[in-house]
């Protein structure tokens, strides 16, 4: 199916960030209560159960000025960093995150849903010296899980921009730690992995007949990392599986105002990050070039006054949209404790919504997301992504308005 010109123009520039960022953290095998920090870092910001969200991003309305370090820096100029938290940003529906991204119905999951895959097709490797999850992959020491590359490189990218992709930062969901980074879907612990190739009809990676749940990745100098993989589990599955950890991605649909909870259970002291990703947007984008195009170069078009001008500046936008202001299902998302009580939340109206929490060991969560609108009477889709940081870092130093403690 061709991708609309304009969700290609989108996409490319909020997956600049995206990909040239897909460098991130380490340590060593974690023990409970280890505190896992960047050289030289200041004592983290965020305790247990702070979160940054999509909401708590959106509630700033482009005002940076609380957030440590400063965000002044966001090249090319004129952009600032309020333009990058718009609802035509990379944060926005027609960026990484929405229905024309890479978890979503059109990106490399979109067709492999949750297909069972036998045992006739063989395993890809997974521990030679060049493979995924060797230690030369991108979940190892040499890779974009690294301390150099997170703790050094990932901040000089973009001016101040970089620095805002690690835990705790404004487009922290976008950066390495969160859902389009190596530990993703998409990437080698998911069901285009190495693993991929053996899973039951239910979504669980299968080795010789045996359930697994982890893989171990070597480190150069230090004990071998230890990831959990990252199921594409069946709905129906993934919201009766007692024993699920905080790795895995569910496509599932819901009728507007209908919900569904998943539970799991954090094995470390760590951040976690949930998104909701809408699976189905407008798809005849083309009439919006002439519209949206001359809004994406604010010298030519910007009113630096109105935080939601950029994506619905057309008179006629709301006349040729199913609805008004829709260009995609829109989902809330909740994060409760065991007990049920709620630890986060996010409903942002022209955004898709995401959480990253820190957690500690033992912490049992349910996640539930909840159909706000819907572009038809039909269900709409969404694919639930929930991603621990695992064995990599587990602070931030970064500080704002933004995070909630």
């Amino acid at each position: 199916m061709e991708v609309p010109t304009l969700s290609r123009v989108a996409l490319t520039t909020a997956l600049v960030c995206v990909l040239t960022s897909t460098v991130a953290a380490a340590g060593v095998g974690p023990a409970a209560g280890e505190t896992r920090s960047c050289p030289g870092a200041q004592s983290s910001t965020m305790g247990p159960h702070g979160s940054v969200s999509m909401s708590s991003v959106d509630a700033l309305r482009g005002n940076v000025s609380t957030v440590k370090p400063p965000v002044v820096n966001t090249p090319p100029a004129p952009m600032t960093a309020a333009d990058y938290l718009k609802p035509l940003s990379q944060l926005g529906e027609l960026g990484p995150l929405g229905p024309w991204g890479p978890l979503s119905g059109n990106g490399p999951l979109g067709r492999d849903a949750n297909r069972a895959r036998g045992a006739e097709e063989p395993p890809r490797p997974a521990r030679d010296a060049g493979g995924p999850l060797g230690p030369d992959g991108p979940l190892g020491a040499s890779g974009p899980l690294g301390v150099d590359p997170y703790c050094a490189t990932l901040p000089t990218i973009g001016g101040d921009h970089g620095k805002q992709l690690q835990l705790g930062g404004l487009w922290t969901v976008l950066g390495p730690m969160g859902p389009l980074g190596p530990m993703g879907p998409t990437g080698p612990l998911g069901p285009l992995g190495p693993r991929g190739a053996n899973r039951d009809a239910n979504g669980q990676y299968l080795d010789g007949g045996t359930v697994i749940r982890t893989v171990d990745v070597p480190w150069a100098g230090q004990p071998n990392h230890r990831y959990e993989l990252m199921e594409q589990y069946a709905p129906a599955f993934a919201k009766s599986f007692a024993d699920n950890d905080t790795s895995f991605t569910v496509k599932s649909a819901l009728a507007t105002g209908a919900s569904d909870t998943y539970r799991f259970t954090s094995h470390e002291d760590q951040f976690v990050t949930v998104a909701a990703v809408p699976d189905e947007g407008f798809q005849s984008l083309f009439w919006m070039n002439s519209c949206v195009f001359p809004v994406l170069f604010p010298a030519t078009v910007h009113d630096k006054t109105n935080y939601e001008d950029v994506s619905y500046v057309c008179e006629f936008l709301a006349h040729r949209l199913p609805a008004a202001d829709l260009l995609t299902d829109r989902f809330d998302l909740t994060l409760a404790d065991g007990t049920g009580r709620r630890l986060a939340s996010s409903t942002a109206a022209r955004h898709p919504n995401w959480i990253q929490l820190r957690v500690t060991t033992g912490d049992r969560l349910a996640a539930t997301v909840t159909a706000k609108s819907t572009l038809s009477a039909a269900p709409g889709g969404y694919r639930l992504v929930v991603v621990g940081t695992g064995p990599s870092f587990n602070t931030t130093d970064i500080s704002g308005a933004h995070q909630v403690r």
